[in-house]
């Protein structure tokens, strides 16, 4: 029988050494700002010069704090599969529902999600405890205190990069969104406290009359009681005339970012709030269902 154990041990030990371990990528360079027509996006490179590995911590509406990752490798081959990714140290280990997926015009493919950036022991924390943890800033400290981004059943490899802190990139994404909304012709003290002079008067008709556009998986995450959302950003000039517009939350379906769009921008009736000054303006509008609230349209 001591004999039996000692093989049973020996075979775990084996089996454990024989597990592949993560793949550790070193950095090529320092965050990177890239300002777009529409967002921005903070870029890292981590691993081969001739084949690197790129990481982008993306914002494409103003929403408060909020940014997509977005991740494309050029070394290790894309799994179709669920994955894993995980902020450490403290962060949760997330799996992004309805990770995008976009190819650039170098052809390389990017994967995306909205970023979940959650300490692993605050999650449901709620009532007093959630006013002091934010009271004392928490989610900015957890910020601070990023060391890695863990990346599991993406790539041919699991994936450690050491991101650092993001705190600094998070900074970098708000101002350099000012720019973009400044560009886009807003006043900057507009850009910097997110005014919204413009209101949307058939907001709630024109949105219905867009629901048949939506992808049929939302229906179905919607039938599981699962969040959904879904916006636009319409850019207007100071007539209240819309000169831009894009759909800002991941998936970026292409059919529904047109279909949402032409209906925005062609039957979209805008006019200034009572006061305002006319100028350039941006306005956002969409879907949420959360199940506590039910499904509602947003923004306009």
């Amino acid at each position: 029988m001591a004999i039996l154990w000692i093989l049973l041990a020996q075979a775990s030990v084996t089996d454990e050494s024989s597990e592949p371990k993560p793949v550790q990528l070193e950095p090529l360079s320092n965050w990177e700002i890239v300002q777009k027509p529409y967002g921005c996006a903070v870029r890292r490179s981590f691993g081969a010069f001739d084949k690197p590995t790129t990481i982008e911590l993306r914002r494409d509406e103003p929403n408060s704090g909020g940014f997509d990752i977005a991740i494309t490798s050029a070394e290790f081959d894309l799994r179709d599969s669920s994955f894993q990714a995980t902020l450490l140290p403290d962060g949760i280990e997330y799996r992004p529902p309805l990770p995008g997926k976009e190819r650039s015009s170098t052809g390389s493919i990017w994967t995306v999600w909205p970023h979940n950036i959650q300490e692993a022991s605050k999650r449901g924390i709620t009532g007093d405890e959630w006013d002091r943890y934010m009271a004392e800033d928490g989610p900015e400290n957890f910020r601070r205190r990023v060391k890695t981004l863990e990346i599991q059943d993406l790539f041919s490899e699991d994936l450690v990069l050491p991101i650092g802190a993001i705190s600094k990139p998070r900074r970098q994404l708000e101002h350099c969104y000012e720019n973009v909304m400044v560009a886009n012709g807003m006043p900057r003290e507009d850009a910097i406290n997110d005014s919204r002079p413009v209101e949307l008067r058939n907001s709630r008709k024109l949105l219905r009359s867009l629901l048949p556009s939506l992808p049929p998986v939302y229906f179905e995450r919607i039938k599981q009681k699962k969040q959904v959302s879904v916006s636009f950003a319409v850019f207007l000039d100071a007539d209240a005339q819309p000169t831009r517009c894009r759909l800002t939350t991941v998936p970026r379906y292409s059919q529904l970012e047109k279909a949402g769009c032409d209906k925005l921008i062609k039957n979209g009736r805008y006019r200034f709030k009572r006061n305002e000054e006319r100028r350039p303006a941006m306005i956002q509008a969409g879907y949420l269902y959360r199940e506590d609230i039910g499904f509602i349209t947003t923004g306009g």
